[in-house]
């Protein structure tokens, strides 16, 4: 069953994720020659920086060579995506990524009549050949496919995968409906919605507070008072599925010798954790062993049935709160234990089904702090019969996040590999395209796919159910039941901004 569900999972992304690269597909070109003539023309597709269009134009508007778009970097531009640009004494050119705070790209009267006189005509550059830092590194002009070059002496860089997204952080994107799209990296306001009526959504904001957000994406957000925002917290806080996993004070785990057990039934043996130990304080001698650390927690669920986590930690000299642990997961079933496979993590909530089976669940850490960078969200079912479902084994990701509880027991999840792209206020930069998967889960060990997120976010099941996203890197909401979205730009969140 188990590789039946992995072939069916595989099956599914494997359609869904037939996504091409916004900018796959231009061409390799020899590098430019020193002293080449440069013609390149206006872009005959329209071309938004943070969602003001920018006609075709002469001197300072983007312009199209060797079928990649490049943009100038004038105080407008560079001002408007963040961007440090600087002149050195001996004519070198330095820019440099700065702190997210996507501007309105304002152009003034002289360049907005130029803009709108709509000039078609080629433009004559060079390439230039003094020196070029990126981020502080050196930048070989005169080797590069796509050189920065130089019109009317304003220097212009080409938007490629490497220069606009790895260096500078900026979102760039191409379709033929829409053309190209720059945006610069956003300060981050809108953080997750905790709940929703008729008309409004309701986010989490950074550094706190909650907005109002119209369900039609029309309109900017708006705070909410207090007595509102108590309210809507109490509502949301309704919407909490199942139980926390907390330890009966009367059910105890005991340490025997070599043997962690529970009501008469060994759970586990100490032995390989001492020679673990052992190996490890023989080569690293400066440090004092100091035996090893064991704590458990027993959890009723039924008449039954019972779990028992168990804590191991011989690293002790590595002070508390950061010392580790290594977690064990056991189902006790009318006394009789059996280990749970896969489950790494403590449990943080169990919930029980109507069919008898019960989800046990370890949510992901948030935010990011030096206590939990590997702390991940695990998902298992234990069905009725005793048989076990890994859900993170079964499909082979890290991360596992239950979006909602569904009245017959199934779960709305989110699936996705890397933790720390995904954390609250996180600004780790996506070096690759991540992807999150939406999906539902059965107590009877079936799923369904939902959606793919082309991207990071907090997901959330609206009282339509609709699945929502609040994108992680920028102020957009998407709606992916519906197929639409909404990106506010910061200069439209100027009263929101921290």
């Amino acid at each position: 069953m188990k590789m039946r569900s992995r072939r069916r999972l595989a099956a599914f992304l494997g359609l869904l994720l037939t996504v091409g690269a916004a900018c796959a597909g231009w061409p390799e070109r020899q590098a430019l020659a020193a002293g080449e003539a440069i013609e390149a023309q206006a872009p005959g597709f329209p071309v938004t920086v943070n969602g003001v269009s920018v006609r075709p134009g002469s001197g300072v508007s983007p312009l199209l060579y060797r079928e990649m778009t490049y943009l100038p970097l004038t105080p407008e531009y560079s001002q408007a995506l963040g961007i440090t640009v600087t002149r050195g004494a001996d004519g070198s050119l330095s820019v440099e990524q700065g702190s997210p705070q996507g501007r309105r790209l304002e152009l003034n009267e002289e360049v907005a009549k130029r803009a709108e006189a709509g000039a078609q005509e080629p433009q004559k550059g060079i390439r230039p050949t003094y020196p070029i830092r990126l981020n502080g590194q050196s930048i070989h002009n005169d080797t590069e496919p796509y050189p920065l070059l130089e019109f009317g002496g304003v220097p212009y860089m080409p938007m490629t995968w490497r220069f606009a997204r790895t260096e500078l952080g900026l979102l760039i994107d191409w379709s033929p409906e829409a053309g190209f799209s720059i945006v610069s990296p956003q300060k981050k306001v809108l953080h997750k919605i905790v709940y929703d009526d008729e008309q409004y959504y309701y986010a989490e904001t950074v550094p706190s507070g909650l907005v109002q957000i119209d369900k039609k994406l029309t309109g900017n957000p708006d705070r909410t008072d207090g007595q509102k925002e108590a309210a809507v917290r109490q509502q949301a806080q309704a919407l909490a599925w199942g139980q926390p996993f907390a330890a009966d004070p009367q059910a105890a785990v005991t340490v025997d010798g070599d043997s962690v057990r529970y009501a008469g039934n060994e759970l586990l043996s100490l032995k390989p954790y001492k020679e673990k130990a052992a190996d490890f304080f023989a080569q690293r001698p400066e440090y004092e062993y100091q035996g090893i650390d064991v704590q458990g927690r027993v959890m009723k669920l039924d008449e039954h049935l019972q779990l028992a986590a168990v804590s191991v930690s011989y690293l002790k000299h590595i002070p508390a709160p950061y010392t580790p642990y290594e977690h064990r997961l056991f189902v006790l079933r009318d006394q009789a234990a059996t280990e749970v496979p896969g489950m790494q993590q403590l449990p943080t909530r169990v919930l029980g089904n109507p069919d008898g089976s019960w989800w046990i669940v370890s949510e992901a850490a948030e935010p990011l702090t030096s206590r939990t960078p590997n702390v991940n969200g695990e998902a298992l079912l234990l069905k009725a019969d005793g048989t076990m479902i890994d859900w993170n084994g079964e499909w082979g990701v890290k991360d596992i996040d239950v979006i909602r509880a569904e009245s017959g027991g199934s779960l709305i999840v989110k699936a996705y590999n890397d933790r720390y792209k995904t954390y609250y206020d996180s600004h780790v930069p996506l070096l690759s395209e991540q992807k999150e998967w939406y999906g539902r889960i059965h107590p009877d060990g079936t799923s369904e796919p939902l959606a793919v997120y082309d991207g990071t976010g907090k997901g959330y099941v609206d009282q339509e159910g609709r699945l929502i996203v609040v994108d992680r890197k920028m102020n957009r909401i998407v709606d992916l039941t519906k197929g639409r979205s909404r990106l506010w730009w910061d200069y439209e969140l100027e009263e929101l901004l921290p």
